[in-house]
């Protein structure tokens, strides 16, 4: 294993957003043509600049060589309307580089994000993925992941005015 996982700094956005216009390329190839124009992921500065100084965010990069190569973001988060609102750790975002997939640096990557969420008392861990992604299901798949929940959408034909 020639990468080393890290957490994120200032120094690293650049590189973060270049990485998430690739992934919202991948993304935009896949979605119905309603959703085709707007940016799925993050590909501002500012936006990752922010989750640097979250109590309850993280950013972990992968590196090698000096060359940010992966990345992974998460949240402690809660949801109110439940009976019993217990906190989960959200996997926002994962994403290696095309050349570097398949050397286990996103599995480091959410290794890392398990131990974060441990070290803050957090027991459950979620995430989305999309349908078409079936790499990526496989993927989560083979982390323990499991689905419990899915969303579907239909696109409507609009009305003749």
């Amino acid at each position: 294993m020639s990468f080393s996982i890290r957490t994120a700094t200032e120094r690293d956005c650049d590189e973060l957003c270049v990485i998430s216009d690739q992934v919202n390329k991948l993304i935009r190839d896949n979605l119905p043509e309603h959703s085709k124009e707007v940016p799925v992921w993050v590909t501002d500065g500012d936006a990752f600049l922010k989750s640097f100084s979250a109590k309850n965010e993280v950013i972990f990069v992968a590196e090698e060589n000096g060359k940010v190569i992966g990345f992974v973001t998460a949240s402690v988060e809660t949801e109110p309307d439940d009976l019993i609102s217990v906190p989960y750790m959200m996997v926002d975002r994962l994403a290696v580089t095309e050349a570097c997939k398949r050397r286990g640096i996103g599995k480091s990557l959410m290794e890392r994000v398990h131990e974060w969420a441990r070290q803050k008392g957090i027991g459950v861990m979620r995430l989305a993925v999309w349908a078409f992604n079936k790499e990526a299901v496989t993927f989560y798949n083979m982390l323990g992941y499991a689905t419990v929940e899915s969303i579907m959408e239909k696109t409507l034909e609009k009305e003749a005015r």
